[in-house]
């Protein structure tokens, strides 16, 4: 559920996530205004709901991790609401074009992602059951 991030639930979350203190700190001196330049605020994150600080979260950890390029664009964002929830939209790149080295990256991502979704009170939801249920193929 997306819920309005109180100074109370961010600290709660930085304290368990020091990876997006940095971020939140400056977000709190700008007053989380619209910037000046552009009218906008932060693409990858915002103070304003546990959702926003997940994005943030999401965009810093992608950016230090490194099977990630870091030339490439690192972009979340949210998709339009659908009945189901709010969809999350990754962009990045793989440090390498190797078929099976980027499939074991795709799939690493999306399970840390999948672990850390709690901690900001967030759940991960798929279509036709009621949790993500992770399953081994049988090998032939």
């Amino acid at each position: 559920t997306v819920k309005p991030a109180d100074a109370a639930m961010t600290d709660a979350i930085v304290s368990k996530v020091p990876e997006i203190k940095d971020f939140v700190a400056g977000l709190r001196a700008k007053g989380d205004e619209l910037s000046a330049e552009t009218g906008l605020r932060p693409v990858n994150g915002s103070l304003e709901t546990n959702l926003g600080l997940f994005r943030a979260y999401v965009t810093r950890w992608l950016s230090t991790n490194p099977q990630i390029d870091k030339t490439g664009r690192i972009l979340v964002r949210t998709m339009d609401p659908e009945e189901a929830g709010i969809p999350l939209q990754i962009w990045c790149f793989a440090a390498t074009t190797d078929f099976n080295a980027y499939e074991a990256v795709q799939s690493a991502v999306f399970e840390h992602l999948a672990a850390m979704a709690p901690i900001f009170g967030l759940s991960i939801y798929a279509a036709g059951s009621e949790s993500v249920t992770l399953s081994q193929q049988p090998t032939a």
